[in-house]
């Protein structure tokens, strides 16, 4: 469940890698066509063999630890592209 107690769409980013990834200037896209979707927002990182959790709700980011895109996934399956 999100912050809002919802059960809503998400997607898990996992590091495979021994050093911390910044993931400044990146963008998360569920439209290959649109490849710029939604620009990560500075300050998320994901240490080295953790995990960032992305909530694909259309839900606003502000004073949440997880990661919250402007983009709503289908329950029919979409492709995510990083």
């Amino acid at each position: 469940m999100d912050n809002t107690g919802e059960r809503d769409p998400w997607i898990e980013i996992y590091n495979y890698g021994a050093n911390t990834v910044n993931l400044v200037g990146y963008y998360l896209t569920h439209s290959l066509m649109n490849q710029t979707e939604f620009l990560i927002p500075a300050g998320y990182t994901i240490a080295p063999h953790d995990y960032l959790l992305v909530w694909a709700d259309k839900k606003s980011t502000a004073g949440a630890s997880d990661l919250y895109v402007n983009f709503k996934l289908s329950k029919n399956g979409a492709s995510i592209g990083l």
